[in-house]
């Protein structure tokens, strides 16, 4: 098609590879909604950003 069989094999590899890419990344995806990651991860990001080492802190909480 193209008249070089190595551009054919360098584009094929490159749509597998963007195929494989977008695939996992749906699966990233689906994997993270069912288990609410995210929203769990910002809470514990806001948490240690606010409170810092200090346990008894309730400026988190404050702001959630």
């Amino acid at each position: 098609m193209l008249g070089s069989p190595i551009l054919e094999v360098v584009i094929g590899i490159v749509f597998i590879y963007l195929l494989f890419s977008l695939l996992s990344t749906i699966v990233n995806e689906l994997i993270a909604a069912s288990f609410r990651l995210r929203a769990k991860n910002l809470k514990n990001a806001i948490r240690r950003m606010l409170d810092g080492n200090q346990d008894a802190s309730k400026l988190s909480e404050d702001f959630l």
